[in-house]
């Protein structure tokens, strides 16, 4: 099983879900009066992946930590979403998901912080999706996911500042940031060279300071689909 179209219309699920033991994937996306996720009271063990893109979610349940197999969690366009666990919470309310490799919050535009303590948990996580968002920082703690090697902040437009980022990071869209000042982690990385490589859109940031443009020139970056190579355009205004 993995869609649940009847929901479209429905605010919650009536049935259950941690009772669809075998549900390997669960896609809601459009259901635009679904409101609130339910309790996932026992641990489903083949839920890999949830797509929740479009509903009215403001948060995730506390017991989300029992879907124990999901890789992928996606949120696209939500715009009533506004919260992800944080550390006030008690741990068994934290987000626990070492083995999630793509988190997708793009188009989130209620959603203004992500929490110091969810990059320590997400130690798989390979791309993230910010864009859109309200946030203005980007905990220095990313630099824990280690293995995240796609980061998608454009059009985020109160973001100011990025810290520093992981090594492994393989492209960054930062395009329409622009209030974008300062990229702490590229200048400190790029003096020991571990981001020379690294594929990356800042257009249209028109307010990073001399010291970010200078360490964020002519570099390698890639089109939507390939890993082309062109040049990187800045706005000089």
């Amino acid at each position: 099983m993995r869609s649940w179209p009847s929901l479209h219309k429905r605010s919650s699920p009536v049935f259950p879900i941690f009772k669809l033991k075998s549900l390997g994937e669960l896609v809601l996306n459009g259901c635009s009066s679904f409101e609130k996720f339910p309790e996932i009271l026992e641990p489903m063990e083949r839920l890999r992946r949830l797509e929740l893109g479009g509903t009215k979610l403001k948060e995730l349940p506390c017991l989300i930590e029992n879907a124990v197999g999901r890789k992928e969690l996606e949120l696209p366009g939500c715009r009533c979403f506004e919260s992800v666990p944080n550390s006030t919470l008690p741990r068994s309310t934290v987000i626990l998901w070492p083995s999630m490799y793509y988190l997708d919050l793009g188009g989130c535009t209620k959603l203004g912080e992500i929490p110091d303590c969810i990059f320590f948990r997400l130690k798989r996580l390979s791309r993230l999706d910010l864009g859109g968002s309200m946030i203005r920082r980007i905990p220095s703690t990313i630099n824990q996911a280690s293995e995240l090697g796609e980061l998608i902040i454009r059009n985020c437009e109160l973001l100011e500042s990025l810290p520093e980022l992981p090594y492994g990071l393989g492209y960054i869209n930062a395009r329409g940031c622009k209030r974008l000042k300062t990229l702490s982690g590229f200048t400190t990385a790029r003096t020991h060279g571990s981001y020379l490589n690294i594929a990356r859109d800042f257009y249209d940031c028109g307010s990073l300071d001399e010291n970010a443009r200078r360490y964020s020139g002519r570099t390698r970056t890639r089109a939507s689909t390939s890993l082309a190579v062109r040049e990187v355009k800045f706005q000089n205004g």
